[in-house]
């Protein structure tokens, strides 16, 4: 079902996480979705560094220097104390930073890159990469799942408004409901709805069972002028290895361009890697057996799709402030999309729960589970979801005192 377009093995994790979510669990499941998770993470990491380092060296026609993030405070600090120019209304947004950085969300975790240029005591602002943590992809993904499956019971309960029309003897739309009778067909609905997916089914037969691409999972902003958004093209068009897939322009609030890119990978020089001590470190924290780690590491590169894609938001530096600081702050766009969430059901709830805890397996010393704690045709509390996650990391559940 979803399918994460910038992770190799995309296909097998989307099999995987479409049977999860009815209930159809495999034991061999376990190592595997570990190994495509972590691995893919540790994968993209190096890929986008080598991929911004080569295209911000070229656009910027100058040595690029990096260095990592790991909150937004890191990213809203540089850019402001780095200005390549100034406004009234740039001037404006970081003097009411300075006065009430409070404000400004900078505790917020990011999986970040900077680049630059320039000396480090002036430095040039070129962009940045990041990538999705593992709770924004389970975050994403559950609202996406739960979109089509709203969509989905709507379709249901027309066709049983189209079935009350012809008993009548009418067209559907003379019909005349009242929001008992449209609650009632709502609900019916989406019981079939819930016994189509307990019976192994998410679409209306298996074969329709959707793709849901989601392919931000990591992505670069890079800043140019208008006048300078050239290089960037130039780079993508003349650059080995590289297909525009989608392009979409942002505009309103938000000012943006927006790129889906293919690149293809050197799948047996990543291979080739050696894994850091830290890197096995945390491998090994999060259940996967040392003793297997670099042939896993290996085995998994090596077979995979031979290409990855990226999401590039080409914006310049006004905009740049806009989004991180002013009247498009990404923060306060997060919660609005979280707050907009239609369909709030169990069900909906549900699929949160489940898909948040098959990521949050992914990073536990947990190796292996005997079940799915959450079905999606259950009523469940909250309580439920966080006393598996306590488990996946054997965090005593305690009696009330």
């Amino acid at each position: 079902m979803l399918n994460l377009t910038s992770y190799i093995h995309r296909r097998e994790l989307q099999d995987i996480m479409t049977r999860w979510l009815m209930d159809k669990f495999e034991p061999p499941d376990c190592p595997r979705l570990k190994d495509i998770t972590n691995f893919n993470g540790h994968l993209i990491s190096a890929v986008l560094n080598d991929f911004c380092q080569e295209m911000f060296t070229i656009i910027a026609d100058a040595p690029v220097q990096r260095f990592e993030a790991t909150h937004k405070a890191s990213l809203k600090d540089f850019v402001v104390a780095n200005p390549p120019y100034s406004t009234p209304r740039t001037q404006e947004i970081i003097a009411h930073y300075s006065r009430f950085p409070q404000d400004y969300y900078r505790g917020a975790p990011f999986h970040g890159v900077i680049y630059h240029a320039g000396t480090t005591s002036s430095p040039r602002y070129l962009g940045h990469s990041r990538i999705k943590r593992m709770r924004r992809i389970a975050e994403k993904g559950s609202r996406r799942v739960i979109d089509f499956i709203f969509q989905h019971i709507k379709n249901q309960a027309d066709r049983l408004a189209e079935e009350r029309a012809s008993s009548l003897g009418i067209q559907k739309d003379m019909l005349v409901t009242d929001p008992e009778t449209k609650l009632s067909e709502f609900v019916h609905a989406e019981r079939r709805v819930i016994k189509a997916i307990r019976q192994g089914m998410l679409g209306s037969s298996v074969a329709e069972t959707p793709m849901l691409r989601i392919n931000d999972v990591a992505g670069v902003k890079v800043i140019l002028e208008d006048d300078q958004a050239h290089r960037l093209y130039r780079f993508l068009e003349t650059r080995a290895g590289i297909e525009v897939v989608e392009v979409e322009r942002h505009e309103g609030n938000y000012n943006a361009t927006n790129l889906i890119i293919r690149l293809m990978l050197d799948r047996d020089r990543y291979a080739s890697m050696d894994l850091s001590p830290v890197t096995r470190q945390i491998l090994v924290k999060r259940g996967m057996r040392e003793a297997s780690l670099d042939a896993s590491w290996r085995e998994l590169v090596t077979s995979g799709e031979p290409d990855i894609f990226l999401e590039i938001i080409l914006s310049n530096y006004a905009e740049m402030i806009e989004s991180e600081l002013g009247r498009c702050m990404h923060e306060e766009r997060v919660l609005a999309q979280r707050s907009r969430q239609e369909y709030r059901s169990p069900l909906a709830n549900n699929v949160r729960y489940l898909i948040e805890y098959m990521f949050l397996f992914t990073m536990s010393p947990m190796q292996s589970i005997d079940a799915i704690p959450i079905k999606l045709w259950e009523r469940n509390m909250p309580d439920t979801f966080d006393e598996a996650v306590k488990r996946l990391w054997d965090l005593p559940v305690l009696p009330a005192l």
